[in-house]
């Protein structure tokens, strides 16, 4: 279990959003840490999609997340990762998060689930999460 990467992710976020939220840090962790975190991740989200793929996963959005779509258009790739970061609509997800009822995870098996859950992620599925 020493190998085990070290995962985080807030218990204060209904269940389906706490893998996306997950990020490879221990507790304590700070609301800025864990944006640095997620915006890190992210950023490799879009990196493993790729500019075209990104682009039509943000261009797929704009019935439910126009602001998504807009970011696509109106930006370059370079800069979707971090416009993605602070849009208003990672900002409610994030804001769910109660830092004052947070701490650390306990369970082993959890950690591994999120650690699998997070390998799997895409930015298609952060996106449709927004």
């Amino acid at each position: 279990m020493s190998n085990m990467k070290n995962v985080w992710a807030p218990r204060t976020v209904p269940e389906e959003l706490q893998a996306l939220l997950a990020v490879e840090a221990s507790w304590p962790l700070t609301p800025g840490q864990h944006r640095s975190l997620m915006e890190s991740k992210v950023s490799k989200l879009f990196e493993e999609a790729g500019p075209e793929d990104a682009r039509q996963a943000m261009e797929m959005s704009e019935e439910y997340s126009p602001e998504t779509a807009l970011i696509a258009r109106n930006l370059p790739v370079k800069a979707w990762p971090e416009a993605l970061m602070w849009s208003d609509s990672m900002g409610a997800m994030l804001a769910r998060i109660n830092w004052e009822k947070e701490g650390p995870l306990k369970s082993a098996a959890l950690k591994l689930d999120l650690l699998d859950q997070m390998e799997e992620q895409s930015l298609q599925s952060l996106i449709e999460s927004l």
